[in-house]
């Protein structure tokens, strides 16, 4: 069987263990599945591959019999469905966007300033990426002699200069990177993936199964795949950071058909939906998938909601120690003098 992205909170049965009754798929991520059994005897969630052919989804879907427990003595009770309120790109674009950059897209600030701009710094990933990997096919050469230390030195600066990747998606990178197979394997897919001249879903795949099958955890994630097709070839291809993309596409009534495994599927609505959101943005000033990538980041975080700092504890007071006098000494009279 398979289960994607959407199969969360179904209930599925382990044919190897039928005795341990219905289990729930509590979350799907890094292509897998966890599931927590109700009469699994270590009452523990374990992780079982998408495609795992021990696992099957249950006749019984009804929640309300579901006796699993796991660090809790609540009964299971489904969460509603998450539902987004719509928005015009016109408000998001002048009402979100243009409260941190108020010239828009030709606001100095998001222009040129490296740390407080947004693409001034992709722009210079992007021309050291072409100068030194892409012009005069240096990646493609580097790959056919099987040359992994050149392909890491250079891509290692480039992640130098980009914050696209959170901190646990750059160390997985570069943990992929100490794999000299796995670098040569990458880029001749990559290379593969801009060759063409159009984006190719028997290509994409390919190229997607090198991560997934890679050995190091948290390889097979969308902001890694999407991260160098994307700085290589803006026009074509776009990178995806899932809950802020995933937001745009609710707030604009997009299906993304998201799903976290990597899959043809949800990149090619995510490149449909970039094409026609373009489109639209050019009329406020975009010039590029660079500031459309921008928009989506700049919108998300100024439209998240602000973050309820917890009161800090008072520092417990001291007891007052009421202080008890000491014993009286008795005083010894003094015998009048004669």
């Amino acid at each position: 069987m398979e289960i994607n992205d959407k199969d969360k909170n179904k209930f599925v049965e382990l044919t190897l263990k039928p005795e341990w009754g219905r289990g729930l798929i509590r979350t799907i991520q890094y292509g897998k599945a966890n599931v927590l059994f109700e009469n699994d005897p270590d009452q523990r969630p374990r992780d079982y591959p998408l495609n795992s052919e021990h696992l099957k989804f249950s006749e019984n879907q009804d929640p309300a019999g579901f006796k699993g427990r796991a660090r809790s003595t609540k009964p299971y009770v489904p969460k509603a469905p998450k539902t987004y309120p719509r928005y015009e790109l016109s408000y998001l674009f002048n009402e979100v966007f243009k409260g941190k950059f108020p010239e828009g897209f030709a606001d100095k600030t998001y222009v040129e300033d490296l740390k407080k701009g947004e693409r001034a710094y992709k722009e210079q990933a992007i021309a050291y990426l072409k100068e030194n990997l892409l012009k005069d096919n240096l990646l493609k050469s580097a790959v056919e002699r099987k040359d992994a230390a050149f392909i890491k030195g250079h891509t290692e600066k480039v992640l130098d200069q980009l914050n696209l990747l959170f901190v646990q998606e750059k160390v997985s990178l570069r943990n992929g990177l100490l794999d000299d197979n796995f670098v040569i394997q990458y880029s001749d897919a990559l290379v593969k993936v801009l060759e063409d001249q159009e984006v190719r879903q028997e290509t994409m795949e390919t190229y997607f199964n090198v991560l997934i099958n890679s050995q190091v955890d948290g390889m097979a994630k969308w902001p890694i795949a999407t991260l160098f097709p994307f700085l290589a070839q803006p026009e074509k291809h776009m990178f995806l950071k899932p809950e802020a993309t995933k937001n745009l596409a609710h707030w604009l009534g997009f299906e993304l058909n998201y799903d976290t495994t990597l899959n043809w599927k949800t990149y090619q609505a995510l490149l449909e939906m970039k094409k026609k959101v373009m489109e639209d943005l050019k009329a406020f000033g975009a010039k590029d998938t660079i500031d459309l990538q921008s928009f989506i980041w700049v919108v998300n975080i100024l439209m998240a909601p602000p973050k309820v700092k917890k009161p800090k504890k008072a520092a417990a007071e001291e007891p007052v120690v009421a202080e008890v006098p000491g014993p009286v000494e008795a005083i010894t009279p003094v015998e009048p003098a004669v």
